[in-house]
């Protein structure tokens, strides 16, 4: 377990760990953004059972939407 607002920890641990699995917990709420990588599980369960906005249901699923974006975008992988 890494946390994702911890980046430069997640890479260094990768280097020393090629073949483990990471949970990064602190998506979102926590002010961790989305890292892509093979065996990155990215754990974002604040944000999306309290998304702050109204109606909840809908705030939640836009949140989630935002995060599956995150991920499917282009960007460094670690």
């Amino acid at each position: 377990m890494v946390g994702a607002t911890y980046p430069e920890q997640v890479a260094e641990m990768r280097s020393a760990m090629p073949r483990s699995l990471f949970l990064l917990p602190g998506l979102g709420a926590q002010g961790g953004q989305p890292l892509r990588g093979a065996g990155l599980l990215n754990s974002a369960s604040r944000a999306l059972y309290y998304p702050g906005g109204k109606p909840r249901l809908e705030a939640a699923v836009a949140q989630a939407e935002a995060y599956l974006s995150a991920l499917s975008s282009p960007t460094p992988s670690l």
